[in-house]
C-alpha cells in the first residue's frame, strides 16, 4: 500500500449512529482503540449521572476529561525533555573535562 493511502472505517461514538472516517492505512487499530476509550469514558459519565444524564453535558465532560489528560501528558513530556536537556548538558561538560 502507498504511504498516503486511506482506509474507510466505521466508528460508533457515544451511542450515536456509526460514522465513516478515512484513516491512514495501517492505523485502523489505533482508531478503534480511541473509539473504545471514548465510549468507555462516556459510559462512565453516563452511569455517574444516572437517569438524569444529559448526553450533551456528558459529552462535554468527556471532552474535558480528554483535554485535561492531554495537558497532563504534555506537561510530563515537557518535564522529560527538560531533564534530557540537563543530562545532555552535564554529559557535554564531562566530555570536555576528559
Amino acid at each position: 500500500m502507498a504511504q498516503d493511502e486511506k482506509t474507510q472505517i466505521w466508528l460508533t461514538l457515544a451511542n450515536n449512529a456509526p460514522v465513516a472516517l478515512k484513516c491512514p492505512a495501517g492505523q485502523e487499530e489505533a482508531y478503534h482503540a480511541a473509539e473504545k476509550l471514548l465510549n468507555t469514558t462516556w459510559q462512565r459519565w453516563m452511569d455517574a449521572f444516572g437517569t438524569h444524564a444529559d448526553p450533551h453535558e456528558v459529552l462535554a465532560r468527556v471532552a474535558f476529561t480528554f483535554a485535561l489528560n492531554y495537558q497532563k501528558a504534555a506537561a510530563t513530556i515537557d518535564g522529560a525533555e527538560q531533564a534530557m536537556e540537563r543530562l545532555e548538558q552535564q554529559l557535554d561538560e564531562l566530555v570536555v573535562k576528559l
